[in-house]
């Protein structure tokens, strides 16, 4: 649990339903994320299905991934955009939208603002991956990115 300092209110909350999943049974969630004054904290609970799940990281993404190493470890999956084993936000999405939306990355071919969704849009359940296979997509993505040049 992170213990925050007392000149870091909250300044913003969104609440909206998720698919939270064991094995092939859907279950909708309440998720609520909280954006802090420093811009460089936010806070995802997540009510359920077993019990609440509350982490923080130092934008939307890192602190999903915070929550779905939780869920994992209860036999659990969010079934949102964020969680695609393609899925990953860069640098600059993370600085200017604190990773609202992430880059479905395909191996082999840069990033566009069409491949740009919503990190908590509900997403099938057979493109998500665990944190551990999306953090390997991503250094493969950047791997293949870097020995085409384009970085």
């Amino acid at each position: 649990m992170t213990i925050r300092p007392p000149g870091n209110p909250v300044v913003e909350v969104r609440e909206l339903e998720v698919p939270v999943y064991r094995g092939n049974h859907k279950v909708m969630c309440a998720l609520r994320w909280k954006r802090h004054a420093d811009f460089c904290t936010f806070d995802i609970e997540l009510d359920g299905p077993d019990e609440p799940v509350h982490r923080s990281g130092r934008d939307l993404f890192d602190a999903l991934q915070q929550v779905r190493l939780e869920l994992e470890r209860q036999g659990l999956v969010i079934a949102v955009q964020g969680a695609r084993t393609d899925a990953y936000p860069t640098g600059m999405i993370r600085n200017m939208v604190a990773a609202s939306r992430v880059y479905i990355m395909e191996i082999g071919r840069d990033v566009e603002r069409k491949h740009l969704v919503n990190t908590f849009a509900e997403a099938e359940l057979h493109t998500i991956g665990t944190v551990e296979q999306q953090d390997a997509h991503y250094r493969e993505w950047l791997e293949h990115r870097n020995s085409a040049g384009q970085a």
